[in-house]
């Protein structure tokens, strides 16, 4: 490939890199998934524009062998920075290599211009492409022991995935008829494990003098290679757990035998309807009280619920996580909606969402029912596929969004695999024709692909009845990406949406900003982007007897850290206490009844201790938090754990272990309600946030604030219109 780019681009030291900027001669790129190949038996160039700087640099490239089926094992590189050979590399498998090179000052141009050219004598590269994944450079030694500091806690984070997964699928083993001795007693050794029973931590830390002991095992790669093996194995180990839970999860009944065990409250009538809208409005009063005291625990209970009622999914849409990774199927079970039944009746909104199919749930009708009695708002948001055989439980919702990307069936089913464009549009006009009064959504997720459809998809809304229309841009799909090029097409598409939506009523909600669109000129060629989406690899649900799933599982080996040879004494760190069996963890179990006027009395005791604590404040103390839904928002994943938001997939707490009341004033959660008062203190996901759903229910607190002559002396949260 000649003159992949002309321009030359300075890059940014320090973290890893997607090397396609840089890029000259030798190299090949498949457009489709970005990916970057070496197959000239000559050489390769990079070119890269370095800061001015004092001291030498340190540049790492993870490699691998493509088709390693192919040729021979192993291919040995030169590296030469400016015309002079600064390391010898050798790749000799399909594993990622990171491999380091030290490039002394004196070989930069007085312009900053480093060109990096990999040569072999090896004839076998044609025949072995051999794949460039990353870069990185650095002038600092810190830095780059920092990356492989990064690189060992992330591992660190799939360990505990997997202890996580071992712990439910032991419990699922509980609760079957037929208990596999074999596999479980595989699992319970892996939690009797040592290191797993005190959640022992290492003192490891790549320092300065790590990096001495162990210079040319990290040069060569080393290091990395057994770190990245280390995540291969657990990686492996996981996906054998998940289909034992898979497994069985199929023995086990999560429907309920009798849809009124949840229904807490089935009272009708002018008197309780008044009372549960003065308890909702008591229950926000007391929550916005607690921000304005700016509480870390709280009393009250956010009055919007986000639920994952199922991770189950029909479909496999080539831009979800469905479509990426294998992972355990999780549906709220009936214990789970018992305690969510507890949060109904001070809840405002509720959506039923997430990564799976809502309508796959065998507890939607019952929950959605009970939200219905109480007057919430719930929301659905679902692919259309399942409308027709869940007509009774659609009508128990006010608002349902359908997943619509398209206006044409070759690029719907192109996006949504699995899907018949002509039934999903045939379900709509039914829901509309049973529904009249119901608010009628499409969500469309915009990209490259589908942007020159968007008026289309307007014309068709407007032929079914849909009330709105949501676009956001697609994210984690590079070649998919909005760029500088598609912003005319998204002009006249989004110009001729707008004329018919003004025509038919249909409100817009748009999250497709300038800033989307970036730098990027690619031509767009909607054949060779069609392609490149069918190609994309599709992880199928594995169907697999318990026999070999027991074979699999057996072959693998749990260590609780990586291969000696990463740390430097050649040996994992001691476990210097005494192993203590586990506790088991003993399920809550829900409330049954509810008692109104015994709530109302205890909220308004809370709110009257409140007002006072407010009144004594000296007026310098309020501040306006960044974010509002550390506060007003609860998500619960299918599994049972509370994630961050809407947002941020990071775990905050467990319903089913802890309860409502005790999971939304975990640590996590009091931590990250503090840190709404100090940008210094916040988790970077929620610096970089600019979400408009951040504000959710700030009318109510300006109008507190207000009430009670608060001005703040601080304002985190922007300046917005409600």
């Amino acid at each position: 490939m000649n003159n992949h780019q002309e321009i030359i681009r300075t890059i940014p030291l320090g973290s890893k890199i997607n090397p396609l900027p840089y890029l000259r001669n030798g190299w090949q790129t498949a457009n489709s998934v970005a990916l970057v190949y070496w197959n000239s038996a000559k050489w390769a160039e990079l070119v890269f524009l370095l800061p001015k700087t004092a001291a030498n640099y340190y540049f790492m490239a993870e490699l691998s062998l493509a088709d390693s089926n192919i040729g021979h094992n192993s291919v040995d590189i030169t590296v030469e920075a400016n015309g002079r050979n600064v390391a010898n590399w050798q790749v000799n498998s399909s594993s990622i290599h990171d491999k380091l090179a030290i490039i002394p000052k004196e070989l930069i141009a007085h312009d900053g211009l480093l060109t990096i050219v990999l040569s072999s004598a090896d004839k076998c590269v044609n025949l072995r492409p051999i794949q460039l994944h990353t870069v990185f450079i650095d002038t600092n030694l810190a830095a780059y022991l920092k990356e492989l500091q990064t690189g060992f806690d992330w591992v660190c984070g799939v360990r505990k995935q997997l202890l996580a997964t071992v712990r439910k699928v032991l419990f699922s083993l509980d609760n079957v008829s037929a208990q596999p001795s074999q596999i479980k007693n595989y699992l319970q050794k892996i939690i009797d494990d040592p290191y797993v029973k005190l959640s022992h931590k290492t003192d490891l830390s790549f320092d300065l003098d790590y990096f001495r002991h162990n210079f040319v095992k990290l040069k060569e790669g080393e290091i990395h290679y057994q770190i990245r093996q280390w995540l291969d194995g657990l990686n492996n180990l996981h996906n054998s757990v998940i289909d034992v839970g898979n497994y069985f999860s199929k023995q086990l009944d999560l429907s309920l035998s009798n849809s009124s065990e949840i229904k807490l409250l089935t009272a009708s009538g002018i008197d309780f309807n008044e009372k549960i809208s003065v308890l909702r409005g008591k229950n926000e009063h007391l929550n916005n009280l607690e921000i304005l005291l700016q509480k870390e625990t709280i009393t009250s209970t956010p009055s919007t619920l986000y639920l994952d009622i199922t991770n189950a999914c029909n479909f496999r849409c080539r831009m979800c996580y469905q479509s990426k990774s294998h992972f355990l199927r999780t549906n709220l079970s009936n214990r789970h909606m018992l305690m969510l039944m507890e949060m109904t009746p001070y809840l405002s909104n509720i959506t039923v969402a997430g990564l799976g199919e809502p309508l796959l749930s065998k507890n939607l009708e019952s929950f959605s029912t009970q939200a219905k009695i109480l007057h919430c708002t719930p929301h659905l948001i679902t692919n259309g596929s399942l409308i027709s055989s869940r007509l009774n439980v659609l009508r128990n919702f006010s608002k349902v969004s359908i997943s619509f990307d398209a206006a044409t069936a070759k690029t719907f089913e192109a996006i949504r695999y699995r899907s018949n464009f002509e039934i999903i549009k045939q379900n709509i006009r039914l829901l509309r024709k049973e529904e009249p009064e119901m608010i009628l959504c499409f969500s469309v997720v915009l990209s490259r692909l589908n942007i020159d459809e968007l008026g289309q998809i307007f014309e068709i809304g407007a032929e079914l009845g849909v009330n709105e229309i949501s676009i956001t841009p697609i994210e984690h799909m590079p070649f998919l990406e909005l760029n500088s090029s598609d912003r005319q097409i998204f002009v006249e598409e989004f110009a001729a949406a707008k004329k018919i939506a003004k025509q038919y009523n249909i409100k817009i909600n748009n999250s497709v900003f300038p800033e989307i669109f970036s730098d990027n000129n690619t031509p767009r060629i909607k054949e060779e982007l069609l392609r490149g989406v069918k190609i994309l690899p599709i992880k199928e649900e594995r169907h697999l007897t318990i026999e070999k799933i027991a074979e699999i599982l057996l072959c693998h080996k749990f260590q609780y850290y990586p291969d000696p040879v990463v740390f430097y004494p050649h040996k994992w760190p001691e476990v210097t206490e005494s192993a203590i069996p586990s506790k088991a963890v003993q399920p809550l179990l829900a409330r049954t009844s509810f008692r109104l006027d015994e709530e109302l009395q205890k909220i308004n005791q809370k709110i009257e201790q409140l007002t006072a604590e407010l009144k004594a404040k000296p007026a310098h103390f309020f501040k306006m938090p960044y974010c509002l839904d550390p506060w007003k928002l609860v998500y619960i994943k299918s599994n049972g754990t509370n994630r961050l938001c809407c947002h941020v997939d990071i775990i905050t707490g467990n319903l089913g272990e802890d309860g409502h009341k005790a999971s939304i004033n975990s640590l996590e959660c009091r931590k990250i309600r503090k840190s709404m008062f100090n940008v210094d203190d916040m988790l970077p996901e929620c610096k970089r946030c600019q979400a408009a759903d951040r504000y959710m229910g700030l009318r109510g607190l300006q109008e507190l604030s207000k009430k009670h002559q608060i001005n703040f002396v601080e304002k985190m949260c922007d300046e917005v219109n409600i």
